[in-house]
């Protein structure tokens, strides 16, 4: 889950302990097809997983099929946070428009959702914040802010039914001369919005059929 550490591994050879995602990695990548043991700490509990690393992974994966990182806790003075934050936030900001250029960008070229990308729907976005708020309150706070920031992004897309949406109509209006027929506007937003809704519910669908 979001948030466990891996502490040890041990195989038929002894026992390691990880300190670098590189450790990991190695280890499972030299013990493909045979059975390790994982030492995982979640929150208070630490308890032991046995797994057998993939000998032949799909592309783009590892053997053991979860994604690693080497996280750690840092914080700064009273009079430095705020600029953190800032920070932070900008280039939170950034990776979130560099997403949706990314996925726009693979859509026009005719390539589909990369599969790195995993749509959600509001159950499946219950579940992301539920996970989030398990791992911890700095982790909770985070995940909503990039939500947040996600939603300001999309929002502004020139996509009728968005804020966006009105945006692309001012612009039409701006190169035309004159205003888009209100009629026309709001069928027009009608049918974007009516996609909207679809799109959720196949979503959402798809979000349920994950829960079991």
């Amino acid at each position: 889950m979001p948030g466990d550490i891996v502490k040890k591994v041990r195989g038929l050879e002894g026992e390691v302990e990880i300190v670098k995602v590189n450790q990991l990695i190695d280890y499972t990548n030299n013990h493909k097809g045979q059975e390790i043991t994982l030492t995982i700490m979640r929150m208070n509990d630490v308890f032991e997983v046995n797994i057998i690393p993939r000998i032949d992974p799909p592309s783009g994966e590892g053997a053991i099929g979860i994604g690693l990182v080497r996280t750690s806790y840092k914080s700064f003075p009273w009079w430095q946070a705020p600029l953190k934050g800032i920070e932070t936030t900008f280039n939170l900001s950034i990776a979130v428009v560099e997403g949706w250029y990314n996925v726009l960008k693979s859509l026009v070229l005719g390539n589909g959702v990369p599969k790195s990308v995993k749509f959600v729907g509001p159950i499946g976005l219950f579940q992301l914040v539920n996970q989030a708020a398990q791992v911890g309150i700095v982790y909770f706070i985070q995940f909503i802010a990039m939500i947040a920031v996600y939603l300001a992004v999309f929002n502004i897309l020139p996509i009728p039914a968005l804020d966006g949406g009105k945006l692309l109509f001012l612009a039409i209006e701006k190169i035309k001369g004159k205003p888009v027929d209100p009629m026309t506007e709001q069928k027009i937003t009608a049918v974007f919005f009516g996609i909207f809704l679809i799109l959720m519910l196949i979503i959402s669908i798809k979000d349920i059929g994950r829960l079991f």
